[in-house]
């Protein structure tokens, strides 16, 4: 049903200009198809966070958060870009307990430096399932003498270059896969991009040139307490 002939020629002397009448009868239109429960999800949203109750919304950035428990059925994946780690999946009857499986994924732009940190911090007590990397382009030495950088490892911030992968060229879309052996972390660790020697276990001391891009994604698992379920 739509907007009848009598309500039409009843509001046009109301609303002044053709423009605006027509705008409302669009709205009109609309809203009439709009059940009680369907408008009352919708009124009050905000958009980037949910709210019991109420339909759900991305905001500007198409970022939402504060769900509870998410189930799904099928494959789940964690997209490129994240800059901190997100949860893929969670065992547990509430946000903070029970194992859960995270998932960090960012491309890191190289400075002119023998190593560059990531953002992805990994907490004592956590399980490094997998380590993954791509070049997304070319990867150079700047030139600048010392022993040349003639492949890139993915270690430990302060520590071992090539901890867990190393990528074996520098050309673009080479990439790096590893299932390191699963132990726990005793401490906080910082994963970090470093430039390495042609054996690939060696760090080189020429710097990066600055504007190369790695991508990586790192799995792991942290272990949380369970709730009380009394």
């Amino acid at each position: 049903m739509s907007i009848s002939s009598t309500l039409y020629a009843a509001l046009r002397p109301a609303v002044g200009s053709e423009a605006a009448h027509t705008e409302l009868v669009g709205y009109l239109n609309a809203v009439e198809f709009l059940s009680v429960g369907e408008a009352t999800v919708l009124d009050g949203v905000t958009a980037g966070t949910v709210t019991a109750s109420k339909a759900v919304v991305v905001d500007a950035n198409q970022d939402i958060g504060d769900f509870r428990n998410v189930g799904y059925s099928g494959a789940l994946t964690a997209g490129a870009g994240a800059a901190t780690a997100a949860v893929a999946l969670r065992l547990g009857t509430s946000a903070t307990e029970g194992l859960e499986i995270k998932v960090y994924d960012e491309t890191i732009t190289l400075t002119n430096a023998v190593a560059d940190d990531t953002n992805c911090v990994i907490p004592a007590g956590a399980v490094i399932l997998s380590v993954q990397g791509n070049l997304e382009t070319v990867v150079a030495g700047d030139g600048g003498g010392g022993d040349a950088v003639a492949d890139i490892g993915i270690g430990i911030s302060g520590g071992d270059e090539d901890a867990y992968a190393e990528f074996g060229a520098l050309t673009k879309n080479t990439k790096a896969d590893a299932i390191p052996d699963w132990a726990v972390l005793a401490g906080e660790t910082t994963l970090a991009i470093f430039a390495l020697q042609a054996d690939g276990n060696t760090a080189a001391t020429e710097e990066f040139a600055a504007g190369g891009k790695v991508r990586i994604r790192v799995v792991y698992a942290v272990c949380n307490s369970l709730d009380y379920a009394a």
